[in-house]
């Protein structure tokens, strides 16, 4: 289960570019899984928290959990994405191209987006409701995501529910694996952000999607 987890939070990739003025900084995330029947001790191993730090065209995203970390790294200049992945004592990198991500999200689920005129606070910025319509084979999915356009644009444009949502996300939802996962902005820092918070380390082993999941067997 692991790894198809983490393989399907690569929907926190970004595609969308940014802007010389927009935000820099760090956005703080818990994370909860309220349509979840699992137990204590599965939930224990799942991740409870993402911090994502945003310098303009440049975004980076960690999750980590009792079972794995994860780090995303995102290009919008050039719409290339890096996943960093520590995986039972293994460390992995995966590289998808703009072209990988577009013909993704081409095969995603046909979206449609209402934006509501329900709004409310998160971490100090007021939000404004949006209704998330997907169209799949076994019938309509709504999720629920709450934006602010004083931050910016909205760094989760590869994601197939937040794709055409138009501005930052405070608080959003999506499925990973077997799971809905529902995120909130709990602290929005401004802070100047120094480049080499984007830098790939070394010591990772370059792998493709398919290669990791027929590594451990799809678990």
């Amino acid at each position: 289960m692991a790894t198809i987890f983490v393989l399907a939070m690569q929907s926190c990739s970004i595609f969308k570019k940014g802007s010389k003025e927009g935000f820099e900084g760090v956005v703080f995330y818990t994370i909860d899984y309220p349509e979840s029947d699992f137990g204590d001790e599965i939930k224990s191993q799942l991740p409870m928290g993402m911090t994502v730090y945003i310098k303009g065209n440049m975004v980076k995203s960690d999750i980590s959990s009792a079972m794995y970390n994860q780090t995303i790294i995102t290009n919008r200049e050039t719409n290339q994405v890096d996943q960093l992945m520590e995986l039972m004592g293994q460390k992995f990198h995966i590289t998808k191209s703009a072209g990988e991500i577009k013909k993704e999200l081409e095969n995603a689920p046909e979206t449609e987006v209402e934006h509501l005129d329900e709004t409310k606070e998160i971490a100090g910025y007021k939000a404004r409701k949006v209704k998330i319509t997907q169209k799949k084979e076994n019938g309509e999915q709504i999720y629920t995501a709450w934006i602010n356009k004083e931050l910016g644009s909205n760094f989760l444009a590869t994601s197939n529910v937040m794709q055409k949502v138009d501005g930052f996300p405070l608080e959003y939802e999506f499925d990973a694996a077997r799971l809905t996962m529902h995120l909130t902005a709990s602290k929005v820092e401004r802070k100047n952000i120094k480049d080499k918070v984007f830098d790939i380390p070394e010591g990772y082993e370059k792998v493709t999607e398919e290669e990791l999941k027929n590594r451990f067997g799809g678990m």
